[in-house]
């Protein structure tokens, strides 16, 4: 990979009654940095579904980096993954609003 190529850095965390969606600095696609503030937050977000995540992703042969931790659940994706990873968190946590 070159320093061209795509990363997305995201942590979805619960926040109280709710989740909260941080991006982190750097690329992310227009679907998905439409519904961040200057912060590259977003709250609230509806609940993700991992489950739904892990097979769009293998659907769309986007390999990724999952990491739950007490904290939330990071998600880590590079290049076709990173647009992949974007689209579907532009599609599913932001559906409710």
């Amino acid at each position: 990979m070159n320093d061209q190529t795509p990363v997305l850095d995201v942590l979805l965390a619960r926040d109280r009654d709710a989740w909260r969606l941080y991006v982190a600095p750097g690329w992310c696609p227009p679907s998905l940095q439409q519904h961040l503030d200057a912060d590259g937050e977003a709250y609230p977000v509806a609940e993700p579904d991992l489950e739904a995540l892990d097979r769009a992703m293998f659907a769309a042969d986007a390999p990724y980096e999952k990491r739950e931790g007490r904290a939330g659940v990071e998600l880590l994706g590079r290049g076709r993954s990173a647009e992949a990873l974007g689209d579907w968190l532009a599609r599913a946590v932001f559906a409710q609003k």
